[in-house]
C-alpha cells in the first residue's frame, strides 16, 4: 500500500514539474512571438532620448537632418516567424538577414554576417523599445541610444 502511494506521489510530482516547465517555456517564448511582424521607427520619441549635444546639432545641421530623414524616418523592421529579418529605409534601400532573441538581447545578423545586438528595453504587442549598445568613446556613440518602434497592424 505504501509503495503505491509513493509511486502515485512520484507521478504527481513529475506531472507538476512538467507543467511548470511547459508554462515557463511558453512564457519564455512570448517575447520572441511579440516581435513577429513589421515595426515602424518613431522619430519624435527617439529624438527625445538623444543626448542634448546631438539634439542641438540636429537642430542646426542640415546634413544631420537629411541623414535622419533618409535613414530613420519611415524605417521599417520586419521579423518573420522563420527567423528572417529585413530593414527597409525610406530611400527604398533594404537589408535582409536573420534575427534571434537570447534572453533580453535581440541579435540581427545581416546577410554579410555582421551582427548588431540590441537590448530589448520594452516590448508589448504594439510597442518596441530597443536600447543601442553603449559605446565607450564619445566619437562612437549611437545617434539614437533608445530606438522606439510601433507595430504596423
Amino acid at each position: 500500500m505504501i509503495m503505491k502511494q509513493i509511486k502515485f506521489l512520484k507521478h504527481i510530482t513529475l506531472f507538476i514539474f512538467l507543467m511548470f516547465v511547459a508554462i515557463g517555456h511558453t512564457q519564455g517564448n512570448s517575447g520572441a512571438n511579440d516581435l513577429l511582424g513589421t515595426w515602424v521607427f518613431q522619430v519624435p520619441q527617439s529624438i527625445d532620448k538623444m543626448a542634448s549635444d546631438i539634439k542641438n546639432e540636429l537642430s542646426t545641421s542640415s546634413d544631420l537632418q537629411s541623414h535622419v530623414q533618409s535613414f530613420y524616418s519611415g524605417r521599417q523592421m520586419y521579423f518573420g516567424a522563420n527567423g528572417t529579418a529585413s530593414i527597409l529605409l525610406a530611400t527604398g534601400q533594404q537589408f535582409t538577414g536573420q534575427w534571434q532573441v537570447q534572453g533580453n538581447l535581440l541579435n540581427i545578423i545581416e546577410a554579410n554576417g555582421a551582427t548588431t545586438t540590441y537590448e530589448i528595453g520594452g516590448l508589448t504587442n504594439t510597442n518596441l523599445l530597443l536600447l543601442a549598445p553603449p559605446d565607450i568613446s564619445t566619437e562612437n556613440r549611437q545617434l539614437f541610444p533608445e530606438l522606439y518602434f510601433s507595430k504596423l497592424q
